[in-house]
């Protein structure tokens, strides 16, 4: 069982790819936020794995209606 606070580590890491500002936006503090991020992107490599395939997942149709829209005005 994971913390809001990993939780919140996971989808930071995933909108960013940046462990030491995940750490920090998912509310660790600045200076420990590079250790920290490290360390949790090794413990979770599995679980931010699989929020970015689904993250991915859930973007695709909004990105091919706008890519089906750019291409009918163009």
């Amino acid at each position: 069982m994971r913390t809001e606070k990993q939780e919140a580590f996971i989808e930071a890491y995933c909108l960013t790819g940046n462990a030491a500002k995940a750490a920090e936006m998912a509310g660790y503090s600045e200076k420990a936020s590079k250790q920290k991020g490290y360390s949790l992107k090794k413990q979770f490599a599995e679980a931010i794995a699989d929020k970015t395939r689904e993250m991915l997942a859930d973007g695709v149709p909004g990105v091919l209606a706008k890519l089906h829209e750019l291409i009918n005005e163009a």
